[in-house]
Parts: C-alpha cells; sequence; structure tokens
C-alpha cells in the first residue's frame, strides 16, 4: 500500500519542485508553546524567493467529551495585506495575493489518518468531492507523509496567477505534493479546509482569530 502511495505522491510532483519553505526571523508572540515567525521564504510564480509576511493566526482546538484539545496553530503568509471583513473575502484576497502559504504548527502527536478525516470532513462540509483529483492526490499525499509528531508543520504553498495556481504540500524539509497549473476553483476548494464553511465550533473559534490579527 505504501509504495503504491509513493507512486501516487511521485506522479504529482513530476513537475518542477517547488522551493522549500523557509520559516523566517521568529516572532515575540507566542500561542501556547509555538512561537509565531515574522515571515517565510517561498516562491513567486516564476519560481524565484520571495519573501511573505505573516498577517494573520490562529489556534485550532477540538472539542472532545467536556473538554478542548489542542490540535495546531495555523499561521498565514501573503504577498499582499488580507481583507479580514469576513471569512469569505478573507479566503478571496489570500487566493487574489498568491504567493501564500499557510503553516500548521501541531501541539500534539496525531494519527495521520485523523488529520485526513480532519481535512475530508471540512472540504465535503463544502461541498467539494474529496474522491475527485486534485484532492484526493492531496490526501494521499499527506497519507504519505506519515503520523505527525507534536511540533512538527506543514506547509500547504500557493503561487502562480488568477488563472494558473502552483500547489504545494510541504512537512519535514520534504514536498510531497506539487500540482502546477491547477485552476482558481481547486486553491478556492483547498482553502474552504481553514478559511471555508467551519466543520465544528472549534475550527469556527480559530476564523475569529484569523479575522482578528
Amino acid at each position: 500500500m505504501r509504495s503504491l502511495l509513493a507512486i501516487v505522491v511521485l506522479s504529482f510532483i513530476a513537475s518542477p519542485a517547488f522551493a522549500l519553505i523557509e520559516m523566517g526571523p521568529k516572532s515575540a508572540t507566542k500561542i501556547k508553546d509555538t512561537t509565531l515567525v515574522e515571515s517565510v521564504t517561498s516562491a513567486d510564480a516564476a519560481g524565484k524567493p520571495v519573501v511573505l509576511k505573516r498577517f494573520t493566526q490562529g489556534l485550532r482546538q477540538k472539542k472532545v467529551a467536556l473538554f478542548w484539545v489542542n490540535v495546531y496553530v495555523a499561521q498565514m503568509f501573503s504577498a499582499q495585506k488580507p481583507d479580514f471583513a469576513s471569512i469569505d473575502k478573507l479566503r478571496a484576497s489570500i487566493a487574489k495575493g498568491i504567493p501564500a502559504v499557510i503553516s500548521m504548527t501541531f501541539l500534539r502527536d496525531i494519527g495521520v489518518s485523523k488529520i485526513i478525516d480532519g481535512f475530508k470532513e471540512g472540504l465535503k462540509e463544502n461541498g467539494v468531492k474529496t474522491d475527485a483529483a486534485p484532492y484526493s492526490k492531496f490526501l494521499d499525499a499527506v497519507k504519505a507523509s506519515g503520523d505527525v509528531k507534536d511540533g512538527q508543520t506543514y506547509h500547504v504553498a500557493f503561487s502562480g496567477d488568477d488563472k494558473k495556481v502552483t500547489i504545494s504540500f510541504q512537512t519535514n524539509g520534504k514536498e510531497y505534493f506539487n500540482m502546477a497549473d491547477a485552476d482558481a476553483a481547486t486553491m478556492d476548494s483547498l482553502l474552504k479546509i481553514w478559511v471555508g464553511k467551519p466543520v465544528d465550533s472549534g475550527l469556527e473559534k480559530m476564523q475569529e482569530q484569523l479575522l482578528k490579527p
């Protein structure tokens, strides 16, 4: 099964590799035990390095029985200042302001199957068919990256323009997914995992934080 996933991942990184995301200088701000960064270095449409400023951040929690469980700290980086008037406007402005990066730093060990279930739930809540490519391929790439350890960071990077977008998924200094020439609708659908219709009150709380940077 793992060899099959490797074949799937390789098929989606056959295009030139996206530059690996580099975390910039540390901020004085912390969420839980995670120190935020001021910026990341990503790539522009021509593949050249570009520094993206952190514009907002939030804590993703999940309610389990009577308790709130800390899941990850999200940081959003963009070439342009996003519109914080609403979640829909935030999502649209991130798409228009690419290159952009969403980083998720996990606050606990989590089995990758739970992460995939959460991504699927978010996509389905927003009317996205998770069994359709490229979403299924993205999820396969996440699965191939393995279980998550406390302190590990996911990066989902977007570059290009309003017609063609390159989407990259990276973690632990390795790229697992690279889709070149995606369209704006694909990017919009993936962004809905974080800035779409919330699947639960924990994501809704994180979105409220994202709108108040």
